[in-house]
C-alpha cells in the first residue's frame, strides 16, 4: 500500500473467464471515495465480469457501500456478472449485517 494512501486496489485478470478481480483494503471511507472510485474505474476498463474483493478493511463505511451498490446495479443492468466478497472480521461484518446490509455479504 501507497505510504500516502490509506487504501489499496490491486487487480487480477481471468483471461479464460474474462473476469476481472478487484482486490479492496483499508480506509474504504468518504474521504478517500472519490479516489478509490477512479481507481476502480480505471482499473475495471472494459472487463466484461467483476469480482470485488473487501479484504483487510479498516474502515467501511456508507460512502463505498454506495460504491459497491452502484457497481453491482451497474453490471445487473448490462447483464454482465458481478459477484462480491467480504474477508472482513466478525464485527465488520455483524455491523453490515445490522445495519441492513446482509444482502451484500450473501447470507
Amino acid at each position: 500500500m501507497d505510504k500516502n494512501r490509506k487504501y489499496s486496489i490491486t487487480t487480477e485478470k481471468d483471461e479464460n473467464t474474462n473476469t476481472m478481480s478487484v482486490i479492496v483494503e483499508g480506509e474504504l471511507s468518504l474521504r478517500y471515495i472519490s479516489e478509490i472510485r477512479e481507481d476502480i474505474k480505471s482499473a475495471i476498463r472494459d472487463a466484461k465480469n467483476l469480482k470485488m474483493i473487501i479484504s483487510n478493511a479498516d474502515m467501511i463505511d456508507l460512502s463505498f457501500l454506495q460504491l459497491v451498490i452502484s457497481l453491482q446495479n451497474t453490471y445487473r443492468n448490462r447483464k454482465d456478472l458481478f459477484s462480491i466478497e467480504f474477508e472482513i472480521d466478525q464485527e465488520k461484518r455483524d455491523l453490515l449485517i445490522n445495519s441492513g446490509f446482509k444482502e451484500l455479504l450473501k447470507i
